[in-house]
């Protein structure tokens, strides 16, 4: 299974919100990280067909989606950000009105849809109405409606916005569990996110694919620019005109000093502790932060 993503560009009016982007999405999770604004929504817009791009094109399996129509549609589950559930709606009736607009046959629904309930682990849940719902569990349902059909393509634009760590881990997992014959295109701006589920990661930056790869290599690369110092407040004034700053905590000694975590071009002067250790977030903060 391939998508493949070639010089896709997409201009509104002056403003080129994706700049010839190209890309081969195999199975696997693949993590679209960037600050707000970098692109990731228009793209994925562009891929569920949900937009039309200025140049460029997708094809699936070799076939242009545009002349596979209805057929490349149905391959695709979409999970967008929490928003526009029908609070009167119990969660059942959602995922069969969901079921309609797919196009699938009730017997096909009736099979289904009780699997992904148990899948979401919202069982006991899904007579509730959606208004009622914690964040969690609308989050949860919006995955279960985005398997419908069990399409080969799932997109799922920021899945832990605003949740709390443990829903987070959640919702980790069932991506993790769905991924293993999928293709999974994950958006989101929180680093941990992505961390440990993908299989790539790609930076996008201004509607520019500035870099990609597995979350090792991209940490392997920011290892020569990330330093921890002791400093006082002073010293960190200084630090912040000429670093990024990652952490700030307090000296293990409690002399009243702080220990700074540091991205930058070069080594700082003075004595750097050993032992630091680079993150995912290293990388996040050098890509974006200006």
């Amino acid at each position: 299974m391939e998508l493949k993503i070639e010089n896709l560009t997409k201009e509104y009016g002056s403003n080129r919100a994706l700049d010839n982007f190209n890309f081969t999405f195999t199975e696997g999770v693949y993590g679209l990280l960037g600050p707000n604004g970098a692109g990731k929504s228009t793209m994925m817009n562009i891929i569920t067909d949900n937009l039309a791009a200025t140049s460029g094109r997708i094809t699936f399996d070799g076939e242009d989606i545009k002349k596979l129509g209805p057929e490349y549609l149905k391959q695709i589950g979409f999970m967008p950000q929490q928003q526009n559930l029908y609070p009167s709606f119990s969660g059942l009736r959602f995922m069969y009105y969901m079921a309609a607009l797919k196009g699938m046959k009730k017997k096909e629904a009736d099979e289904q849809i009780p699997k992904l309930i148990k899948m979401v682990n919202l069982m006991g849940h899904e007579d509730k109405k959606l208004g009622a719902y914690s964040g969690g569990m609308k989050q949860r349902i919006l995955i279960a409606q985005a398997l419908l059909g069990n399409p080969k393509i799932l997109i799922m634009d920021e899945p832990t916005a605003g949740l709390d760590p443990k829903e987070r881990i959640r919702i980790r997992n069932i991506i993790s569990e769905v991924s293993m014959d999928k293709t999974v295109i994950l958006a989101t701006h929180v680093v941990p996110d992505i961390e440990f589920i993908s299989k790539e990661i790609l930076l996008l930056k201004k509607g520019v694919l500035i870099g990609h790869g597995t979350p090792a290599e991209l940490v392997s690369k920011v290892v020569p620019y990330v330093f921890e110092v002791e400093t006082d407040r002073e010293g960190l004034e200084k630090y912040k005109a000429n670093y990024r700053i990652g952490n700030i905590g307090s000296s293990a000694t409690d002399n009243g000093k702080f220990i700074v975590r540091l991205i930058g071009e070069k080594k700082p002067e003075g004595e750097v502790l050993e032992g630091t250790r680079a993150s995912l977030e290293d990388v996040y903060l050098r890509a974006f932060e200006d």
